[in-house]
């Protein structure tokens, strides 16, 4: 992938030019020459494309300036939008080019301002630019103050200082380690804590304590989806003590960013479980995959503080110094949080249940950010006269959850499911965890939940990256077109047997953006919900929302928000995802697209099983969209089948046959179909525009009486202005690209012959 860095090269433009432009006008100009080749790289119109931020954080109550790092498509940049409206950005502009009274703004850089007010918490920027609206990135807001070093060291003999209680940041560096410095006053407790996946980062933290000798105290390690910390069991001597922090694979870059922290107060290492509320998300989830985590209808499940505390009037199974498992007698229905035992003993739950009753079972760890493998055994007790009583198995349950869409593979390693109790009898629940080598954390606490059945879903969203392969996916924001299309795809996640269809709908379009409900029918568990503008839809940049309800209108959730943080690359084999704040839309009014593709049907139509049919696909080509076009049945049900569909440049429209197999499902089936064609752009003709503009008042500056002393400063001035015509008309040059884009959705109903 091509990252380009928006960090100006000063070295190259710090030459006084002759007449007086500022750098920043110069600077513009490259940039757009350069981020033209980047997107040609790329292949594909994309929405700007945020990586990294220059810096990650930042103290409440202070101001900042921050970059949009690196990213792709990242042009004319003037916005930095944070979830909350707390945080203000404004672009930083440069005094006026000669001759002119406006500014001009240093796209990509900000100055932030975060208010004494504000929460400390997680929050998230995105980008807002020429090309649209970015995907988010983390930015930690704290109590603390942070500091960011031109240069780390990487000398062992000469650390940068690291003052405690200072979050400072800085990028890994590829084959070196960074070395900091601390000074205990007095013989204290220590915390040292690498904030990276949390952050967005791709860094895999590794973290050493040195004494001043250089001897190692410590070490911990992260992993995809965990920092690394560690903490004294035990007060250490005053003294010098050294952090060596690298990437485990000694990766890096700006996109290996992190945030180190060195504290005397306990309270810091809690950094990870901060709620979620007021726009902030909880760190923990930074960067845990949306697979493994939990939600439900208000959202973000909430994380409480690492500790064996349960839940209010819970009983605890913990193990006895022998490591034999005590047993809790229970009543039902019965929640409650423990601890895993280290050496994988049981916790044991005891309860009466009538014969025929129905009993869910749901344990929680790996959602909720603990690295477990989690199992569960449920044993009828039978009770012997005068010896043991006997246990009789009647279920077990291992890993619940397995839905992917193959970008977002919602998976996890806790257990549940539903049992019938054969007799009316006492019945044994034994919870144990099989994950017993060393973790990367001490401690991991597990929910267990046992009572009558809660049928029920929960809901996953998110934007899925425009290609026709799902393992090239990749972060990717919003740019919808006037006339465009772009699809959120919805992920069912079916709870204590709830197998019911869902209504899906989206709301807070802006004015002329629309989208029609689509469903998921009872035997599947995704759908793709298609978002339209309008020829005339106006600038809008917004948060919407998807809600799912029951047919019956019994039960209605909010979809979660996710993100795809990072695709395929950098020596990790898979796609990474996490939760996010909300989904944003971004409507421009300056691009119209060159081919828009229709489902020429009604609403609904119907099919029999084991028949075809025909749906009709219309095109609207503008110039520029007037190649072959490739059409591609997406994500349809089993037994619905549908082969490619080639429309030539001469034709605007095709006939999609759909096939229906005998062993297709009766039910209505939301449908889509994905269209890859070349279209030719133009990547900004506004920049032409305005360059030609700054040449015309500066010609109309030399034509106009009464200039006479300043014509040569003046003429040097046109001199440099028509150059910078010239490079955004070669900037702003014709491409042909491959671009990737979304039908509207049609209902298919498969009926009975």
């Amino acid at each position: 992938m091509d990252h380009y860095q928006t960090r100006p090269s000063f070295n190259v433009f710090t030459t006084k030019n002759p007449c007086g432009l500022p750098q920043c006008f110069l600077i513009g100009t490259m940039t757009l020459l350069h981020l033209v080749l980047a997107l040609n790289a790329f292949g594909q119109v994309e929405p700007t494309q945020l990586l990294s931020l220059s810096q990650t954080g930042g103290q409440k109550g202070s101001n900042l300036q921050i970059r949009t790092e690196i990213g792709n498509h990242l042009i004319e940049v003037d916005q930095l939008i944070f979830s909350s409206p707390e945080i203000q950005a404004e672009v930083v502009t440069d005094n006026p080019p000669p001759f002119s009274e406006d500014r001009v703004k240093q796209f990509g850089t900000f100055t932030v301002t975060i208010p004494n007010t504000l929460v400390a918490g997680r929050y998230e920027a995105r980008a807002l630019g020429r090309n649209g609206l970015s995907n988010p990135r983390s930015f930690l807001v704290t109590e603390q103050p942070h500091q960011n070093p031109a240069s780390v060291s990487h000398q062992l003999d000469a650390p940068t200082d690291l003052p405690l209680d200072h979050f400072s940041h800085a990028d890994a560096t590829a084959a070196a380690i960074d070395y900091y410095q601390i000074h205990l006053e007095e013989s204290s407790k220590l915390h040292v804590e690498i904030i990276a996946q949390r952050l967005d980062s791709r860094m895999i933290p590794n973290l050493k304590i040195l004494d001043s000798s250089g001897h190692q105290l410590a070490s911990a390690r992260g992993a995809d989806g965990a920092d690394a910390s560690w903490s004294s069991s035990d007060p250490i001597p005053a003294g010098k003590y050294l952090i060596a922090v690298n990437d485990f694979l000694y990766r890096g870059g700006a996109d290996y960013h992190y945030q180190v922290v060195a504290s005397l107060d306990p309270a810091l290492a809690v950094l990870g479980n901060l709620e979620a509320s007021d726009g902030r998300l909880p760190l923990v989830w930074a960067s845990r995959s949306a697979s493994t985590l939990l939600v439900d209808e208000q959202g973000l499940h909430r994380v409480d503080v690492p500790g064996s505390v349960d839940v209010p009037g819970s009983v605890s199974a913990e193990t006895n110094s022998s490591g034999t498992p005590t047993t809790a007698s229970i009543q039902l229905p019965h929640s409650s949080r423990h601890v895993f035992s280290r050496d994988a003993s049981r916790h044991d739950f005891e309860f009466a249940a009538d014969k025929g009753q129905v009993i869910a079972v749901e344990v929680t760890a790996d959602r909720l950010g603990h690295p477990s493998d989690g199992r569960v055994l449920i044993q009828r007790i039978e009770v012997q006269q005068d010896t043991s009583s006997k246990l009789h198995d009647v279920a077990n349950f291992d890993d619940s959850q397995s839905v992917s869409d193959g970008a977002l593979n919602l998976t996890t390693k806790d257990p549940s499911g539903i049992f019938t109790a054969p007799e009316t009898s006492k019945y044994l629940i034994s919870v144990r965890d099989l994950d017993i080598g060393k973790t990367l954390q001490d401690q991991k606490n597990f929910d267990v939940r046992i009572g009558q059945p809660q049928p029920t879903f929960d809901l996953i969203a998110y934007r899925p990256f425009p290609h026709s392969d799902l393992n090239q996916s990749q972060p990717t924001g919003s740019r919808l077109h006037r006339g465009g299309t772009e699809i959120i795809r919805v992920i069912a996640i079916r709870k204590d047997g709830w197998s019911g269809a869902i209504q899906i709908r989206c709301e807070g379009l802006p004015d002329g953006v629309k989208s029609s409900e689509v469903r998921i029918e009872a035997n599947q568990n995704f759908a793709q919900i298609a978002i339209t503008a309008d020829a005339n839809a106006a600038t809008a940049v917004s948060p919407i929302q998807l809600i799912g309800r029951s047919e019956d209108g019994a039960i209605e959730r909010r979809a979660v928000p996710a993100v795809v943080q990072w695709g395929k690359g950098a020596g990790r084999n898979f796609i990474q995802t996490r939760l996010t704040d909300s989904l944003w839309l971004s409507v421009s009014d300056l691009d119209e697209i060159q081919v828009t593709a229709q489902l020429g049907t009604p609403d609904t139509v119907d099919v029999k099983k084991g028949e075809a049919i025909k749906i009709p696909i219309k095109l609207e080509r503008k110039e520029g969209g007037k190649a072959a076009i490739v059409a591609r049945a997406r994500h349809f049900p089993t037994g619905v089948k549908a082969a490619d569909l080639t429309i030539p440049a001469e034709n605007n429209e095709g006939e999609l046959e759909i096939k229906t197999e005998a062993s297709a499902v009766p039910g209505t089936y939301s449908l889509w179909v994905q269209v890859e064609t070349k279209i030719n752009v133009k990547p900004n003709p506004q920049a032409v525009n305005r360059a030609q503009a700054y040449r015309d008042l500066l010609q109309k500056q030399l034509d106009a009486a009464g200039n006479e002393g300043n014509a040569e400063s003046i003429k040097a001035a046109i001199t440099e202005a028509d150059k910078a015509v010239e490079a955004a008309k070669n900037a702003s040059k014709e491409k042909e690209i491959t671009v990737f884009l979304p039908t509207n959705t049609v209902n298919l109903r498969v009926i009975e012959p």
